[in-house]
């Protein structure tokens, strides 16, 4: 509208939350909230037990049938797994700082969902705390943040830290029942917890005869909030695993699992009953594999096998906890081992770059330690990672031990390996560069190279610009279409003095890699596989030309020498080194040695040679033309 000011009304849009029908205000109170620490725990259980989701993943179980540890796919919840977990590391511990604590049971029944662990040995004093005014297994058992281990400056190897311990197991149970016998003052101490210890029933304390003290746990699992409803194979079959653990782990423990006795003379003993290989695998392959080399010290007990060709496994344990990931402890292991091959190897092969991934991916470790005050990435305490300098002990694996593992033939594998690696690259990039020889400028490519005639086609292999120049022009009398020519720029690497990735860089060896089709690692059964029928080496008769010779039937020889079976494959040009004549008698000799060996045969030129050196220089230019 004429004489009307144009004006534009800018308005600021600011966020507006919980908007619709039902949308009420957050008071201070509903966003602002103070848990309990057993609230905290069941809302984040990621922080103290680990995921309660059910997961699948490969993990190492008991197998009733072939009554060995096998690895398989199971699902199961890693809160639920680390709950039962706690009980048996409480009874490592306790049996570590008691010596007459030598026996534990575990019992787990499936149809009740009830599970039950118990140790001899000192049970827990049955007494009122005198500070907090509860019984001392009420206090350890229900109040988080409670234990014996919080003095830092106390050197432990025993598996618990923090205080939280069997008050999760508590927690994530529907029933939680500890009992315990003080036998010095013969008092016998029972109480139940129920609802994820929310309800605490009134102990139960009654005299007994002094005799035989115990600590037993009785536990359900409150299944739901694992996401089961039940205690399934795989679960039960990772259970009992982890009972025989305690039995491997503990020297001089007796552990008995649902009436079933075990017990084993050594943590070699225990490694023994994994049965490592698939079944599809094969028996050849686990032919394969190098007996239990071990070692043993103070604090470390050491196993290892040579598996060739076998992705890198570990079983470890941390003052009778089972890394199942690993950790600071096993790398210190494969670092020492991994040192010791690098430099046999280097005793070989001064020019092979070994990393130490290569030397893991041969070899299966057992490692059973103790580590001084552990630390661990998480609660769940299944990844050391305590740096080495603060392990409390040093592990140094023997020489004899480590030289077993070189002659059981890590060293050869681990060298085949890179060279396998290595080939593959170089014929990857062969392969890649065939389509397109463009590149090649002093290449002359045959018409019919890589076609359906290659068999009858001859590459040329030339010593330098000069022969290549020669070779072209015989060409001109010949069918081009048949034969192609490629100079050399001098001699050709050694290729038994260098590694296969060093040949991988060497331009040469690659270009005639392309030239041919070959790719290093293949194995070629005809010469229709390539694209020549056959290589002719064009080199001076001389040293340097034999030398030029032998080294391109070494690089054939050393990457394919299945080539050198195949006839008339290969071909070399040879030129007479002198000539000799005398009147229309000529005769042509390839090479010194045969120029000599002639001489001696030749009855019109016997004489000639002995006298050589008194003839006049006239007389020998007409006997003789060079």
């Amino acid at each position: 509208m004429a004489g009307t000011k144009n004006t534009t009304k800018i308005v600021k849009i600011t966020k507006i939350e919980n908007v619709g029908p039902n949308a009420k205000e957050q008071t201070i109170e509903d966003k602002y909230k103070k848990l309990t620490p057993r609230e905290h725990i069941l809302k984040r259980p990621d922080m103290y037990v680990g995921s309660l989701e059910p997961c699948t993943e490969k993990m190492w179980v008991f197998d009733s049938v072939k009554q060995k540890h096998v690895e398989r796919i199971i699902t199961y919840s890693p809160g639920m797994y680390k709950i039962y977990d706690e009980l048996l590391v409480n009874m490592a511990d306790h049996s570590k700082s008691n010596p007459t604590c030598n026996t534990f049971s575990i019992d787990i029944d499936v149809n009740a969902s009830r599970i039950s662990v118990k140790n001899n040995g000192p049970g827990i004093p049955v007494v009122i705390h005198k500070e907090h005014k509860v019984y001392v297994p009420t206090m350890i058992f229900s109040h988080l943040l409670t234990g014996t281990n919080f003095d830092d400056s106390e050197e432990r190897t025993t598996g618990g830290r923090n205080g939280y311990g069997a008050k999760l197991t508590n927690i994530y149970s529907n029933e939680f029942t500890v009992e315990t016998v003080d036998s010095d003052i013969g008092l016998k101490f029972k109480q139940t917890f129920l609802n994820n210890m929310l309800n605490e029933q009134k102990p139960k304390v009654t005299k007994c005869t002094k005799g035989s003290p115990y600590t037993e746990i009785t536990f359900i699992p409150d299944l739901e909030k694992f996401g089961f409803t039940e205690i399934t194979t795989d679960i039960f079959d990772l259970f009992v695993k982890r009972a025989y653990d305690l039995a491997g782990v503990c020297p001089g423990i007796s552990v008995t699992i649902n009436d079933v006795k075990v017990k084993f003379k050594s943590f070699k003993n225990y490694a023994e009953m994994f049965e490592l290989l698939p079944e599809e695998e094969g028996e050849n392959i686990a032919e394969a594999f190098s007996p239990l080399i071990y070692h043993e010290e103070d604090c470390w007990q050491v196993g290892m096998i040579f598996a060739p060709d076998q992705t890198f496994k570990q079983i470890s344990y941390v003052n009778s906890i089972c890394t199942f990931h690993g950790g600071k402890h096993v790398d210190s292991i494969l670092d020492d081992i991994c040192a010791f091959i690098k430099d046999a190897i280097r005793k070989k092969d001064k020019k092979m770059t070994v990393k130490d991934q290569t030397i893991k991916d041969n070899l299966i470790l057992f490692v059973n330690s103790k580590i001084v005050n552990p630390s661990f990435d998480s609660q769940t305490k299944d990844r050391l990672k305590t740096p080495k300098k603060s392990f409390g002990s040093k592990c140094t694996l023997s020489t004899k031990a480590l030289k077993t593992l070189v002659s059981v033939g890590l060293i050869d594998q681990v060298m085949n390996s890179i060279q396998r690696k290595d080939q593959a690259k170089v014929g990857k990039k062969a392969k890649k560069g065939v389509k397109n020889l463009t590149d090649l400028i002093k290449l002359d490519d045959a018409l019919h190279a890589g076609t359906s005639k290659s068999i009858d086609c001859t590459l040329i292999l030339t010593e330098g610009d000069s022969a290549k120049a020669l070779a072209i022009a015989g060409l001109c009398v010949v069918d081009k279409d048949y034969f192609g020519v490629f100079p050399l720029k001098g001699k050709p690497m050694n290729a038994r003095e260098h590694s296969t990735s060093a040949a991988m860089k060497n331009d040469e060896i690659i270009a005639i890699c392309r030239i041919l089709g070959l790719e290093p690692g293949a194995k070629y059964t005809d010469k229709s596989q390539l694209r020549y029928g056959s290589i002719v080496f064009m080199a001076d008769q001389d040293v340097d030309g034999f030398h030029i010779k032998g080294l391109l039937i070494n690089i054939f020889h050393y990457f394919w020498p299945e080539l050198l079976e195949f006839d008339g494959l290969m071909k070399s040009f040879q030129t007479p080194v002198l000539k000799a004549t005398k009147g229309k008698q000529k005769i042509a000799f390839y090479n010194m040695i045969d120029y000599g060996k002639k001489l001696r045969t030749q009855d019109g030129l016997l004489n000639i040679t002995r006298d050589w050196v008194h003839l006049p220089k006239k007389k020998q230019r007409n006997i003789l033309e060079i």
